[in-house]
């Protein structure tokens, strides 16, 4: 199916079991308008992704706009720091936000940096796999599982480093005073870019939980920086199909955590597919147009999905 290049550059993840109890309690904070009810009859899929296509607004693609969206959310890079650097004063002070702001720039550099180290570590493991050259193959099998353990504790150790760093960036800039700086494109920018970055790495390490409460909160921000506009304007967020496609990730991952749990109802399994599946569709509309054979090949295989039991139907 081509819709399936929209996952070319993405790290392939195992599901953990973890996330199926955030599935159950986010249902109902989450749910999208004309989510299926049990005191509701049930809408086609068709019916409703035309429902939220209409809500959300006509998309087109945007050859350009895609291009920005998609580098906004690949960026790795440091952070531009040309402002002032006054001493703080008093939290209620520009110069003290301006201190924040700094904090939060410096910590978000901190989480780049550990990115690098685990990207640095992986090269490592994957040079030294690919060195193992020994006659006796229990020799061999040996040491391919020394460095599965260690790439194991990278990555748990990556993941308590990340949620440090990431968690620091979120809490000083909730202590920016909004009214003053908070609205600002640079300090908007910074918390775009950290949220992007943390859930993109949490769904490559399988948190899918903590990816979803990023993603949510990302989509409540504006988009990424407009091409050919003023430096200050931003694409509508819901535009962006990167968000979409996170989010049928997330979305996909409790789902079948929640099929494996047998208190988990019918009713809640079909919202769950539904989720995942109009975001996926989402994306592949926003990413190719809904004219494209990318949407209608998409849309053939959910129909198909549709179909069976959320309980027994492949995912």
């Amino acid at each position: 199916m081509r819709g399936a290049a929209l996952s070319r550059s993405v790290l392939a993840t195992a599901v953990q079991s973890g996330v199926c109890a955030l599935a159950c309690m986010q249902l109902a904070s989450l749910r999208p308008a004309g989510a299926l009810h049990a005191d509701a009859p049930a809408r086609s899929f068709s019916e409703e992704y035309a429902e939220y296509a209409a809500r959300a607004g006509e998309a087109v693609p945007d050859i350009r706009a895609n291009e920005a969206v998609e580098r906004a959310w690949m960026m790795f890079e440091r952070v531009v720091d040309d402002y002032d650097y006054p001493d703080p004063i008093a939290p209620g002070d520009v110069r003290f936000n301006e201190a924040l702001y700094r904090r939060a720039v410096s910590e978000f550099e901190r989480a780049l940096e550990s990115l690098g180290e685990f990207r640095e570590t992986q090269r490592r493991i994957q040079i030294a796999r690919e060195r193992i050259r020994d006659p006796l193959w229990w020799k061999e099998l040996e040491e391919q599982n020394r460095l599965d353990r260690i790439e194991s504790r990278e990555t748990r150790e990556f993941h308590r480093v990340q949620s440090h760093w990431f968690g620091r960036v979120f809490a000083t800039l909730e202590r920016i005073d909004r009214p003053r700086l908070a609205a600002q494109p640079r300090v908007v920018n910074l918390r775009q870019r950290a949220l992007r970055l943390y859930a993109v790495n949490q769904v490559a390490l399988g948190h899918y939980s903590e990816a979803l409460r990023a993603l949510m909160e990302y989509a409540e921000l504006p988009g990424a920086p407009a091409p050919g506009l003023a430096p200050d304007a931003f694409l509508k967020t819901e535009q962006e199909w990167p968000l979409h496609y996170y989010l049928s990730r997330a979305y996909a991952a409790e789902f079948r955590a929640a099929r494996r749990n047998s208190a988990v109802g019918e009713t809640e399994l079909r919202e769950l597919r539904r989720k995942k599946n109009l975001h996926y569709l989402r994306a592949v509309h926003l990413k190719f147009g809904r004219q494209s054979v990318e949407f209608e090949t998409t849309l053939s295989a959910i129909h198909r999905e549709e179909l069976g039991s959320p309980r027994t139907s492949p995912p």
